[in-house]
């Protein structure tokens, strides 16, 4: 078959094995153009999409652990700087008892404005310092001279009162300091109003102080359940401590840490503060920044996730090494990286996860440039195969400008060939150009003999007797008497026969022709 295809091919002028040649580079160079089309396309932009959606996960996954660590450290922070506060003031408190007697206090601490007076003057009402009421008083303000832990406290306070610059609570809105009396006597920092109806004893985290030390004694901090914040609907976790007079309580210091943004700042995942029981204390998630009510992590018509997910979540919290754990968002239907531990003293779970929104931004941003690197690699493929066609087109006229002149030239050189060839060729080329000729090959051949006759009878004329017989007798030759009519007669009937040749060869050579 090869041996066919290459005789087939020696066969073909030079101009036409130049021309399919140059057709087979092309086919192959486009096949090449087509295989790298198929491989950028498919198999390298598949490759990747893999790689970039596998960057994507790790780098989410390491963003949010890392997030998640630092968020939770934040708080923890925050807690801690809590906490010091109030060991601070009880440590200074028993300071002011060992001392008091030594101690000259002629400033007294104000108590808190009432609301006429803060509608006058607001100034006053944004100084941040030490307020007090009484209530059990009837002007709420006078201190019962009868109850020893009231005036002490009230003395401790305004001597505190000189150094509230070194009071921190913007994590906690305020710091309040009552009494275990029959007044119900508190005072509170930064500032507050005289309010009758405030009853400080029917607040949540002053009986859950009573409870937990009633029962313990040496207990030190007491860690409230969250509850709403006096006159705000912003989630707070009051912290508490006793003071002692000897070994009587006669106050309760409290701090209330507020979940706002100002505990958890912003990240740009979704972050979620729970309580033991799934309730989210503080939420930062996408398409619920407005949302007021409250909420459990279980509620999967809000936040995604079942109950399931939720023992997931805790489950994992609880464990030394983490890595992260994967769940879906049936809300979304997506797939999203989770990071949960636990903080505040194991009161509370911190949940970070991924925010679906980016991801699918992200997503969309892969799916667009995947697009735009497709649509460059076919506007490359069909200006490669344009090129390719332009590129056979030129040097086929190329080769027909160059081949031109061969070709002309190569006929003239067909032309002389036959025109100066033998006899066969000659007579060949008269009939196919048909140009007259003065004379043809016989009517030369019979003046030549002609002439060479005449000569040769001459020159026998002129040769004496003794020539003539040492030349018979040299090439044992016979003086034979030569037929010139014969020879003459021969010659008219090739010239009678030449036309009928002449036609039946012009025939042959046509047929051969066509």
């Amino acid at each position: 078959m090869f041996a066919k295809i290459a005789q087939h091919f020696k066969s073909l002028t030079m101009k036409s094995q130049i021309i399919l040649f140059n057709v087979i580079t092309l086919v192959i160079v486009l096949s090449i153009v087509w295989i790298n089309y198929y491989v950028q396309t498919e198999i390298f932009s598949a490759i990747s999409s893999s790689s970039l959606i596998q960057i994507l996960q790790v780098q989410d996954q390491d963003q949010i652990g890392f997030i998640a660590q630092n968020v939770a450290v934040i708080i923890e922070l925050k807690f801690i700087t809590v906490l010091q506060q109030i060991e601070q003031i009880k440590q200074f408190y028993n300071f002011f008892e060992i001392e008091k007697e030594n101690i000259v206090n002629n400033q007294k601490m104000n108590p808190c404005i009432s609301m006429k007076n803060f509608i006058k003057n607001k100034k006053e009402f944004q100084t941040p310092k030490f307020c007090y009421q009484a209530i059990g008083v009837p002007d709420y303000i006078s201190i019962p001279q009868a109850e020893i832990e009231v005036l002490i406290l009230h003395d401790f306070i305004s001597f505190l009162n000189h150094y509230s610059l070194v009071i921190n609570v913007p994590f906690t809105g305020k710091l309040q300091i009552a009494s275990i009396s029959q007044t119900k006597y508190f005072a509170q920092f930064p500032s507050g109003l005289l309010s009758p109806n405030y009853d400080i004893t029917q607040r949540f985290w002053y009986q859950n102080h009573l409870l937990k030390t009633e029962t313990d004694s040496n207990t030190g901090f007491v860690f409230s359940p969250l509850n709403e914040a006096f006159a705000s609907q912003t989630k707070e976790m009051s912290i508490t401590n006793s003071i002692y007079k000897k070994d009587q309580m006669i106050g309760i210091i409290k701090e209330g840490l507020l979940v706002n943004n100002q505990l958890i700042p912003a990240v740009p995942y979704n972050v979620l503060l729970l309580d033991q029981e799934g309730l989210v204390v503080y939420f930062n998630i996408e398409k619920l920044i407005n949302k007021t009510d409250y909420f459990y992590i279980y509620d999967e018509n809000i936040t995604g996730f079942n109950k399931t997910d939720w023992e997931e979540m805790i489950q994992f919290s609880n464990q030394r090494e983490r890595i992260i754990l994967v769940l879906e968002n049936k809300l979304q239907k997506e797939k999203v990286n989770i990071y949960s531990l636990e903080v505040l003293k194991n009161n509370f779970t911190l949940i970070v996860y991924t925010n679906i929104t980016t991801k699918i931004d992200s997503q969309n941003k892969s799916a667009a440039i995947k697009e735009k690197s497709l649509f460059n690699f076919t506007i490359s493929l069909f200006v490669q195969i344009m090129l390719g066609f332009i590129a056979i087109i030129v040097q086929i006229i190329v080769i027909l400008v160059v081949f031109r002149p061969l070709k002309q030239f190569n006929s003239i050189i067909k032309q002389y060939t036959l025109s100066l060839g033998n006899n066969i060729n000659s007579e060949i080329f008269k009939m196919i150009n048909k140009k007259p000729q003065e004379s043809d090959a016989l009517t030369t051949l019979q003046n030549k003999i002609l002439s060479f006759s005449q000569i040769l009878s001459e020159s026998q004329g002129r040769k004496c007797e003794m020539c003539k017989i040492w030349e018979a007798f040299s090439y044992n030759l016979n003086d034979s008497e030569f037929d010139f009519d014969l020879l003459k007669n021969q010659f008219k009937y090739l010239e009678n026969g030449k036309q009928e040749f002449n036609k039946k060869m012009l025939k042959i050579i046509k047929q051969g022709i066509n």
